[in-house]
């Protein structure tokens, strides 16, 4: 295949014209978390919860009991984490006392997510601790409100849960350091959900989605409407990484030589440098 790379562990490379944003690392937590860093700022998504409900024989899957310890105690790489966002308050996304835990060590960040996930947070003992550093930007259906924190720029985008389910899931649109990444969460499929959304002009540089965007129907709101420069699947079980990778190898080259560089993890800790020269 002349276009479609699957990388792990690799340097992704694309060459476009205009000027070069920062190199970003991106470091696998589990599910859907992962750690964003760029020269100045870092970003965590969906990393704080544990490996204990819903769906322990599907495709959740939480971090170890060691590196959930590292991020809560705030050892390197997570010494200084600016932004924790929280798509939705699913078990294999969020959980409130290892939040709670993380914020009481890390009075740097502040915790983004639905109304769902603040009120988790505001249920326990000593939340007032915290509470000046948990918001709930996006309150309405369809709604999308824009936050900035320590020169982080994020749109939260409130759409419905993907399978029907009316869940609030935030879509996060972040630029950091003059890089731009989407992370869907489990929004809802439909191109609707997508094409409301408000792009940056200079497109996107990352997009993290469900491998069904790439390996299923949903692939025309990945190339048509979303058109990131490149992209890490998620929302698998580590033991299912290479299947993943095979299935996006036989890709027919028709539709392969249409997708941009693909990042499929396969363990916690992995990381990827993603160096992405924009418009």
């Amino acid at each position: 295949m002349e276009r479609l790379k699957v990388v792990s562990l690799v340097l992704v490379a694309l060459v476009i014209a205009g000027c070069a944003a920062p190199p970003v690392e991106v470091t696998a937590i589990a599910n859907e978390g992962f750690l964003i860093r760029s020269a100045r700022r870092t970003v965590m998504v969906d990393a704080l919860f544990r490996a204990t409900a819903p769906y322990p024989e599907f495709f959740s899957q939480g971090p170890s009991e060691d590196l959930e310890r590292q991020m809560v105690a705030g050892d390197p790489p997570f010494t200084q984490i600016d932004i924790a966002l929280v798509t939705h308050s699913d078990g294999d996304h969020f959980h409130a006392g290892t939040a709670f835990e993380f914020l009481e060590n890390h009075p740097e960040t502040l915790l983004v997510g639905t109304v769902d996930v603040l009120e988790a947070l505001a249920a326990l003992d000593e939340y007032d601790d915290i509470a000046d550093r948990v918001v709930a930007p996006a309150r309405t259906h369809g709604s999308c409100e824009r936050i900035e924190h320590r020169a982080v720029e994020i749109d939260a985008c409130f759409v419905w849960h993907s399978g029907g389910r009316e869940v609030a899931n935030n879509i996060y649109l972040v630029e950091m350091d003059g890089f731009r990444f989407l992370h869907e969460g489990d929004a809802d499929r439909s191109p609707a959900t997508f094409s409301g959304l408000e792009l940056p002009e200079r497109g996107l540089d990352l997009a993290f989605m469900h491998d069904w965007f790439v390996l299923n129907e949903g692939r025309d709101i990945l190339t048509e409407i979303l058109r990131p420069r490149a992209v890490v699947l998620m929302h698998h079980r580590w033991e299912r990484a290479a299947e993943t990778r095979q299935r996006v190898e036989q890709l027919p080259h028709d539709i392969a030589s249409t997708l941009p560089p693909i990042t499929v993890f396969g363990a916690e800790r992995e990381s990827a440098v993603f160096d992405v020269r924009s418009n």
